[in-house]
Protein backbone atom coordinates (compact mmCIF):
# COMPACT_ATOMS: atom_id res chain seq x y z
CA UNK A 1 0.00 0.00 0.00
CA UNK A 2 1.45 3.26 -1.19
CA UNK A 3 3.85 2.09 -4.18
CA UNK A 4 5.03 5.62 -5.50
CA UNK A 5 7.98 4.77 -7.59
CA UNK A 6 8.32 1.28 -6.87
CA UNK A 7 11.19 1.19 -5.70
CA UNK A 8 10.08 -1.12 -2.43
CA UNK A 9 8.07 -2.76 -5.11
CA UNK A 10 10.78 -3.97 -6.62
CA UNK A 11 12.99 -5.26 -4.06
CA UNK A 12 9.90 -7.38 -2.77
CA UNK A 13 10.11 -8.62 -6.47
CA UNK A 14 13.63 -8.79 -6.59
CA UNK A 15 13.86 -11.04 -3.97
CA UNK A 16 12.11 -13.46 -5.44
CA UNK A 17 9.58 -14.40 -2.47
CA UNK A 18 6.45 -13.58 -4.15
CA UNK A 19 4.70 -15.68 -6.70
CA UNK A 20 2.29 -12.43 -6.71
CA UNK A 21 2.65 -8.90 -5.82
CA UNK A 22 -0.18 -5.89 -6.22
CA UNK A 23 0.71 -2.71 -5.29
CA UNK A 24 -1.67 -0.31 -4.69
CA UNK A 25 -1.68 3.44 -4.94
CA UNK A 26 -3.54 5.83 -6.54
CA UNK A 27 -0.69 8.11 -8.10
CA UNK A 28 -2.79 11.03 -7.38
CA UNK A 29 -3.44 13.51 -4.55
CA UNK A 30 -0.57 14.98 -2.24
CA UNK A 31 2.91 13.63 -1.87
CA UNK A 32 5.75 15.03 0.90
CA UNK A 33 8.32 13.85 -1.68
CA UNK A 34 6.80 15.14 -5.40
CA UNK A 35 6.59 18.19 -3.64
CA UNK A 36 9.84 18.98 -2.45
CA UNK A 37 10.89 17.69 -6.21
CA UNK A 38 8.58 18.84 -7.94
CA UNK A 39 7.10 15.83 -9.65
CA UNK A 40 4.17 15.29 -11.33
CA UNK A 41 1.93 11.91 -10.87
CA UNK A 42 2.55 11.19 -15.44
CA UNK A 43 6.59 11.36 -14.00
CA UNK A 44 6.00 9.02 -10.95
CA UNK A 45 4.02 6.71 -12.81
CA UNK A 46 6.48 6.66 -15.56
CA UNK A 47 9.44 5.29 -13.24
CA UNK A 48 7.01 3.38 -11.01
CA UNK A 49 6.74 1.16 -14.59
CA UNK A 50 10.55 1.80 -15.28
CA UNK A 51 11.49 0.03 -11.79
CA UNK A 52 9.29 -2.79 -12.34
CA UNK A 53 9.73 -3.36 -15.98
CA UNK A 54 11.44 -6.46 -15.63
CA UNK A 55 8.81 -8.20 -13.56
CA UNK A 56 5.43 -9.82 -15.12
CA UNK A 57 4.59 -10.82 -11.27
CA UNK A 58 3.08 -7.40 -10.09
CA UNK A 59 -0.13 -5.79 -10.47
CA UNK A 60 -0.74 -2.39 -10.24
CA UNK A 61 -4.43 -1.36 -8.65
CA UNK A 62 -4.10 2.46 -9.24
CA UNK A 63 -6.81 3.33 -6.51
CA UNK A 64 -6.79 3.88 -3.14
CA UNK A 65 -6.01 0.92 -0.65
CA UNK A 66 -9.95 1.35 1.09
CA UNK A 67 -10.92 1.13 -2.77
CA UNK A 68 -9.66 -2.31 -3.31
CA UNK A 69 -9.71 -3.78 -0.39
CA UNK A 70 -12.68 -5.73 -1.74
CA UNK A 71 -11.06 -7.07 -4.79
CA UNK A 72 -8.42 -9.27 -2.59
CA UNK A 73 -9.45 -12.54 -1.14
CA UNK A 74 -9.51 -12.90 3.19
CA UNK A 75 -6.29 -14.90 4.19
CA UNK A 76 -4.43 -14.73 0.78
CA UNK A 77 -1.77 -12.88 1.61
CA UNK A 78 1.35 -13.94 2.84
CA UNK A 79 2.96 -9.91 3.66
CA UNK A 80 0.89 -6.91 3.97
CA UNK A 81 3.63 -3.04 3.64
CA UNK A 82 1.63 -0.31 4.44
CA UNK A 83 3.89 2.76 3.48
CA UNK A 84 0.60 4.80 1.76
CA UNK A 85 -0.68 8.03 3.24
CA UNK A 86 0.92 8.61 7.19
CA UNK A 87 -1.77 9.94 8.86
CA UNK A 88 -3.00 8.29 11.79
CA UNK A 89 -6.42 7.41 10.20
CA UNK A 90 -5.23 5.87 7.20
CA UNK A 91 -2.80 3.93 8.67
CA UNK A 92 -5.49 2.77 11.00
CA UNK A 93 -7.81 2.10 8.65
CA UNK A 94 -5.06 0.12 6.04
CA UNK A 95 -4.47 -2.18 9.42
CA UNK A 96 -8.15 -2.74 10.18
CA UNK A 97 -9.16 -3.10 6.38
CA UNK A 98 -5.83 -5.25 5.49
CA UNK A 99 -5.57 -7.87 8.38
CA UNK A 100 -7.67 -9.95 7.61
CA UNK A 101 -6.47 -10.42 4.19
CA UNK A 102 -3.40 -12.05 5.65
CA UNK A 103 -2.68 -15.56 5.90
CA UNK A 104 -1.66 -16.76 10.00
CA UNK A 105 2.02 -16.63 10.18
CA UNK A 106 1.58 -13.53 7.35
CA UNK A 107 3.43 -10.11 8.32
CA UNK A 108 1.61 -7.12 7.76
CA UNK A 109 4.49 -4.53 8.59
CA UNK A 110 5.45 -0.45 7.06
CA UNK A 111 6.96 2.25 6.96
CA UNK A 112 7.86 5.64 8.15
CA UNK A 113 8.02 4.84 12.02
CA UNK A 114 9.44 7.67 12.89
CA UNK A 115 8.82 11.22 14.94
CA UNK A 116 8.34 12.73 11.95
CA UNK A 117 5.16 10.91 11.58
CA UNK A 118 3.42 10.24 14.84
CA UNK A 119 0.24 9.28 13.52
CA UNK A 120 2.64 5.63 11.95
CA UNK A 121 3.31 5.42 15.40
CA UNK A 122 0.10 5.76 17.37
CA UNK A 123 -1.90 3.95 14.87
CA UNK A 124 0.80 0.64 15.09
CA UNK A 125 0.96 0.68 18.78
CA UNK A 126 -2.55 1.58 19.14
CA UNK A 127 -2.82 -1.98 17.17
CA UNK A 128 -0.68 -4.18 18.37
CA UNK A 129 1.01 -5.35 21.63
CA UNK A 130 4.40 -3.35 21.74
CA UNK A 131 6.43 -6.78 22.66
CA UNK A 132 4.96 -8.47 19.51
CA UNK A 133 6.32 -5.68 17.17
CA UNK A 134 9.40 -5.66 15.53
CA UNK A 135 10.63 -2.06 15.17
CA UNK A 136 13.90 -1.41 12.90
CA UNK A 137 16.65 1.41 12.21
CA UNK A 138 15.38 2.11 9.07
CA UNK A 139 11.87 3.14 10.36
CA UNK A 140 10.21 0.02 9.27
CA UNK A 141 7.91 -1.95 11.47
CA UNK A 142 6.31 -5.83 11.47
CA UNK A 143 4.14 -8.16 13.04
CA UNK A 144 3.24 -11.56 12.44
CA UNK A 145 -0.51 -12.77 12.12
CA UNK A 146 -0.87 -15.86 15.00
CA UNK A 147 -2.29 -18.42 14.72
CA UNK A 148 -5.76 -18.28 16.16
Amino acid sequence: IGSYMGESTQIFASSQGFNHIIAIDPLDGYEEFSEMFKYDWKTVEKEFKINTRYFDNITLLKDYSHNVVDTIEDNSQHLVYIDGDHSYDSVKRDIELFLPKIKEGGIIAGHDFTLEHPGVIDAVFESFDKEDLQIFEDESWFHIIKPK
